[in-house]
């Protein structure tokens, strides 16, 4: 295939440049765009667009989110944590609390949810032997369970 001779074009806003393919970006518009400082500069192309797409623009609005919910944004991969982590921290910042659920398994997660079983005062509301009961739950997860009760003054329902 033989290889198309690059073309001169003005962009709207009157910057000139070439281009060899259909594509109508202008690479100078392009460059403006990225942000000169702050965190999102630190990011690739992609992971900076994904968080403008989603209006996650400042560092304010990331730290309202749980680093799940970034990382399941479309475009975003795990190269970027640490970056966003770090402008967080230098910030006085971090990622919101996923809560009790959070700290455990997948599984485990899945059990709980799928019971209706989303905040600790839920949970409360159940014995330990009816959670232990639920498939994908097992003695390893129970500490955890305990600990997250324990630290709001509740307990598992009594028999």
């Amino acid at each position: 295939m033989a290889r198309q001779a690059k073309q001169k074009r003005t962009c709207s806003k009157g910057h000139t440049y070439y281009k060899s393919s259909d594509c109508p970006t202008c690479p100078t518009c392009e460059k403006l765009k990225e942000p000169a400082s702050g965190f999102l500069a630190l990011l690739s192309n992609p992971a900076r667009n994904t968080l403008l797409h989603y209006g996650i623009d400042t560092i304010q609005k990331l730290a309202g989110y749980t680093e799940k919910e970034i990382l399941d944004l479309h475009g975003m991969g795990k190269a970027s944590m640490p970056i966003l982590k770090n402008a967080l921290d230098e910030n006085g910042l971090s990622f919101k609390d996923e809560g009790f659920l959070g700290k455990l398994s997948a599984p485990v997660k899945r059990a709980l949810e799928n019971q209706g079983i989303k905040s600790v005062e839920k949970l409360a509301g159940y014995t330990e032997n009816e959670i232990m009961s639920l498939h994908g739950i097992g003695p390893s997860s129970m500490p955890v369970m305990k600990k997250a009760l324990k630290e709001r003054g509740l307990s598992f329902k009594e028999k």
